[in-house]
């Protein structure tokens, strides 16, 4: 147990310091994020401030907000109450850094569970410690390091069984609040399991046990999201403008941005969302940016199965070998 522990404690050391270096070679901690940092942040602040769910660089900027998931707005709020002073990119990164060490530890030891050798699991650990394309995400403070620590131990408490198992998966079901896909987790899970081990699957009883522990946390954010705004089911209302984004006529016609998503406002002929939330709430902004993709998709059916294949390319092929692909 001892050396499982210094090896965990090293892999955690190296993460964090050459994250945060990485991140203070690239400028001032506190420069202002880019992509959805800054929003990330505005929460946060607002958190912080007991000013409630609201962000102030919204287009609704005095209405609950609906779009970013709370998880990584409230952990981040938690430094900014303990230290009021402190700018708020800089406590965005270095949580954000923290965050990635942790998963790099955490992912070393389950590494261990499954191979039980100590060099294996240090490996993984160190592998994903220097692992290149996180630290774009450690730069702008993005939630997915947050995401993969929660879901680490959550899955580490789970296979630990007993009574850890109820912690393991309300703490995975945490993790939907940073990362809403992670949702269907337990559903894959258990199609995945009784294809591949049948005789080991967990009983009727225990598997819904842990099933609703884990919808526990979203559930009650839906809750949260229908009591402000009317809305039902909403877990994020990000979701209509992703799905438009990633399907209409630039994704599906121009290779460059095959298998990826843009924001509504690059395709041709949409109104600019600045305009539409002129008239419309949160809420009614995602019911329509939902339905614009499902009518093009409605209207467009032959070309679901060339998107589909460009997205499983994105996800799968390494991103540089398919941007140069891309532009051949």
């Amino acid at each position: 147990m001892r050396p499982l522990l210094l090896a965990c404690a090293g892999v955690f050391l190296l993460a964090f310091l050459a994250g945060l270096s990485f991140v203070r070679l690239s400028g001032d901690l506190n420069r202002r994020a880019e992509g959805d940092g800054p929003y990330y942040s505005g929460l946060a602040v607002s958190l912080a401030a007991g000013k409630g769910y609201v962000l102030a660089r919204s287009p609704w900027p005095e209405a609950p907000h609906l779009g970013r998931l709370p998880a990584w707005p409230f952990l981040l709020s938690l430094p900014l109450r303990v230290f009021p002073q402190a700018g708020e990119f800089a406590v965005l990164r270095i949580s954000a850094v923290f965050f990635h060490a942790l998963a790099s530890a955490l992912l070393l030891c389950l590494a261990y569970q499954f191979w039980k050798s100590l060099r294996v699991a240090a490996a993984a650990g160190v592998m994903l410690a220097l692992y290149p394309p996180a630290y774009a995400l450690l730069n702008e403070g993005y939630p997915e390091p947050c995401w993969l620590a929660l879901t680490l131990v959550g899955i580490l408490l789970v296979r630990r069984g007993g009574a850890a198992q109820l912690p393991g998966a309300l703490l995975a079901g945490v993790a939907v609040l940073v990362r809403s896909n992670f949702l269907i987790l337990p559903f894959t899970a258990a199609a995945a399991g009784w294809i591949l081990r049948p005789r080991n699957f967990p009983r009727p009883l225990r598997s819904l046990t842990l099933l609703a522990v884990f919808l526990l946390p979203p559930g009650l954010w839906v809750l949260r999201n229908y009591s402000v705004s009317g809305a039902f089911p909403v877990l994020s209302a990000l979701e209509g403008e992703t799905f438009y984004g990633g399907n209409n006529a630039v994704t599906a016609g121009d290779w460059r941005h095959w298998g990826y998503w843009i924001f509504p406002d690059r395709i041709p002929g949409e109104t600019p969302k600045q305009k539409l939330a002129q008239t419309m709430d949160e809420a009614g902004l995602n019911r329509y940016y939902r339905h614009k993709g499902l009518s093009f998709l409605k209207q467009n059916w032959e070309l679901i199965p060339k998107m589909e294949a460009g997205k499983l390319v994105r996800g799968f092929v390494r991103f540089p070998l398919f941007r140069a692909w891309a532009r051949i």
